[in-house]
């Protein structure tokens, strides 16, 4: 949104003829998709590298680790699944949190596409916090129930493509 906003802001003033638009000339390319979903990427993966090791100290702190799986759980992969001990979880948090940082900077956030890719992302992120609070409340592995997540999951889907097929600005990009 906010780098739209500066694009609308520049292109307003170029269109109007106001002097100062020739000298920031740089700033049409934030009117390009592709110029603002890379800045995006950037600034996620920057901000990730910025709190990704505090957030992971603060998880180990607080012994927010998965539960391993038995050897009859996993069978022959028993050996390489021990490494996994004392990994933590939830760092889902840090990357749908840095991600939606960028989708604010960068998107176009009353965009119904950038709306629906939001929503879903979140909704799915819920669900998988979900899934690592049981895991790590009930400290088993087991987590959600596969027939719950592939409800919520159908569901989240369902409201997305109907958001879509219904919404005006979408609706004409259906093919049959």
């Amino acid at each position: 949104t906010m780098l739209y906003w500066i694009y609308q802001i520049w292109h307003d003033a170029k269109e109007s003829g106001a002097a100062w638009a020739d000298t920031f000339s740089f700033l049409n390319l934030f009117g390009y998709i592709t110029v603002r979903a890379g800045l995006a990427t950037v600034i996620a993966f920057s901000f990730s590298l910025a709190i990704g090791e505090r957030v992971i100290r603060k998880l180990i702190s607080l012994k927010v680790g998965q539960p391993l799986r038995t050897a009859e759980e996993v069978h022959k992969l028993a050996e390489l699944h021990g490494g996994k001990a004392g990994t933590p979880t939830m760092g889902g948090i840090m990357i749908l949190g840095t991600t939606m940082i960028a989708v604010l900077i960068c998107g176009r956030v009353f965009n119904p596409f950038v709306i629906v890719v939001s929503l879903v992302t979140l909704a799915l992120g819920v669900l998988g916090f979900l899934d690592d609070y049981q895991k790590v409340a009930k400290k088993n592995s087991a987590g959600v129930s596969g027939k719950l997540k592939l409800a919520w999951q159908a569901a989240v889907g369902m409201g997305a493509g109907l958001f879509l097929y219904e919404n005006p600005e979408t609706a004409s990009y259906i093919f049959y």
